[in-house]
Formats: C-alpha cells, sequence, structure tokens
C-alpha cells in the first residue's frame, strides 16, 4: 500500500499467505499519551468495548514501558487485543 495515495503517517503492516495489508493507526497513535483512552478505543473496535478489567491492565503495564513511542503503544495494544483470548471467536 502507497502511503502517498492516502496521507497516513502510522499503518500496521500485517502478511498473510504473500498478501500484505495494513491499517491505518494514525486515530490510534494520537491517543497514545492518554493510554486509558487508547487502550477502550481499541477495544471498542476490536471487542465491541467488552474488555476486562484484567486485560486492560496488562496492556497498559506493557504500553506505559513506551511512554516516547506513541506508534509503538499504538502497534501493543492492537496486537495484545487480537492475541488475547477476549478477541478469540468460539465456533
Amino acid at each position: 500500500m502507497d502511503a502517498s495515495t492516502n496521507g497516513s503517517k502510522y499503518k500496521l503492516i500485517f502478511f498473510y499467505r504473500a498478501i500484505d495489508f495494513a491499517i491505518d493507526i494514525d486515530e490510534e497513535v494520537a491517543l497514545a499519551s492518554d493510554t486509558t483512552s487508547l487502550i477502550d478505543r481499541v477495544a471498542t473496535k476490536l471487542l465491541a468495548g467488552n474488555i476486562s478489567d484484567d486485560l486492560k491492565s496488562s496492556i497498559k503495564d506493557v504500553i506505559d514501558l513506551y511512554t516516547d513511542e506513541p506508534d509503538r503503544q499504538a502497534s501493543i495494544a492492537i496486537y495484545l487485543i487480537v492475541t488475547s483470548p477476549e478477541f478469540t471467536v468460539q465456533g
């Protein structure tokens, strides 16, 4: 995906079976200075807002280690939510 076509500064790039795609995380990066708001936003988008206090606390503990790297904070918050048991869909 060409960054010059959509003006996004921050993207997460994923590779899956020779297909790559990117998601725009500019809005999440902008919230990184308020980690609770960042986690709530990601949880709203990926968990319909249903996030346990334990998961929220665990994510906050990790992303608070990267206060000088808002793009990393946003990326880690997304990663930790999508790899959590709460994100897993039971069939």
